[in-house]
């Protein structure tokens, strides 16, 4: 076999190898900008839900100060009643 005879062979395997990663390349760049649209998003919802959390405990901390306030208010109330009953 002549060195012109192999490279006819090689060159439609090579041919065809070399379509194939180009396409695969194309689709990780795809897959790439995919990746990072759900990343970005990801953050997005995190700082979201970070806000969200915050905000909540600072709730749970103003019910608990308004619960004791009103246990206060109400044990006066009946400290009160009390007296009235006697």
């Amino acid at each position: 076999m002549i060195p012109d005879d192999r490279l006819n062979q090689l060159e439609p395997l090579l041919s065809e190898a070399l379509t194939v990663l180009d396409r695969h390349t194309a689709q990780l760049k795809q897959h790439t900008g995919l990746l990072n649209q759900v990343l970005t998003i990801a953050g997005q919802h995190s700082d979201t839900l970070g806000f969200v959390l915050q905000e909540q405990a600072e709730m749970k901390a103003q019910m608990q100060s308004n619960q004791e306030e009103v246990n206060g208010k109400l044990s006066l109330i009946l400290e009160k009643l009390g007296k009235l009953d006697r």
